[in-house]
């Protein structure tokens, strides 16, 4: 087993590589592009799907300064997403096309995709398209970090 990356950490609205919110988490794993016809990156730097995890979970969490959020356990926020599907058991090409269901913030719903708030945002934001107001690709939210 690979020991996990020291300080790796890695948010997931970043604009490199194509558009998808899990395509990085992805990446990380099997070094591919699916965009891309150029070959694999060296498959062996890859990561394992718990490091990739860990690095766009715990990690960002880290890098944001917020010691409360990052991991699930007793005197942390409750801040999660449920997916639509166990990206720790599908194919590794699978996870890109994954889905929030649910958002969670302090334990409490605050984004349902089934329910008809869901739906118009979930509409409305593909409307408005995957790089949002103002960001080409390779924009960064955090400009200046």
């Amino acid at each position: 087993m690979r020991p996990a990356p020291r300080g790796g950490r890695r948010g997931t609205d970043s604009r490199r590589g194509p558009a998808g919110r899990y395509t990085q988490i992805a990446t990380a794993i099997d070094r591919s592009n699916p965009e891309s016809q150029d070959p694999t990156l060296d498959a062996r730097e890859g990561l394992t799907r718990l490091q990739s995890l860990v690095m766009h979970t715990t990690g960002t969490a880290y890098q944001l300064h917020d010691a409360a959020s990052g991991t699930l356990r007793p005197g942390r926020r409750a801040d999660l997403i449920v997916l639509d599907r166990d990206i720790t058991k599908i194919p590794v090409k699978d996870i890109r096309g994954s889905r929030v269901r649910y958002t969670l913030i302090s334990g409490r719903v605050v984004h349902d995709a089934g329910s008809q708030t869901g739906r118009a945002r979930a509409e409305a934001a593909q409307r408005m398209g995957a790089l949002g107001a103002g960001r080409a690709p390779g924009d960064s939210c955090c400009r200046g970090h």
